[in-house]
């Protein structure tokens, strides 16, 4: 399960500042607490509505006690997943270029059922960290 801060968003709409920064941060030490890796998820999860995502940052957590209202608890199924390394700084470009790329060039296809998601190490400090993409997909054809 993973803890935080959820927004909807439409595509190339993303406002990660302030779901990270202002909002996320303002919950960090209530859900690190419950934290097993102390690691940070950014999760998409694909909506009904065409265009646009759920968009969840959070931590994966165990043995919850409470939480506060504004904190919003989730599943990630599993799936088979494509990792993609890339800095923090170059998320929406790696992106882009997965999409745009790589991804038509390549034997899958985007499991649009599963959770795509970003994986921020621990020790994730700013702009140059590495972080990983997990890409959801499923054989082309």
């Amino acid at each position: 399960m993973v803890a935080g801060i959820q927004e909807q968003f439409s595509c190339n709409n993303e406002d990660f500042d302030t779901i990270w920064m202002k909002k996320f941060m303002t919950y960090h030490d209530k859900i690190c607490t419950y934290s097993k890796d102390k690691a940070y998820y950014g999760i998409w999860f694909e909506t009904d509505e065409f265009d646009r995502r759920d968009y969840l940052a959070g931590m994966s957590v165990e043995n919850i006690k409470e939480m506060p209202d504004e904190i919003v608890i989730r599943s990630v199924p599993e799936a088979r997943y494509l990792v993609f390394e890339c800095k923090v700084k170059n998320i929406g470009e790696t992106w882009d270029l997965i999409f745009a790329e790589w991804l038509p060039k390549s034997k899958y296809k985007k499991n649009t059922i599963a959770a795509g998601f970003e994986y921020y190490p621990p020790d994730t400090k700013d702009q140059e960290s590495p972080v990983y993409l997990y890409l959801p997909v499923i054989d082309n054809g």
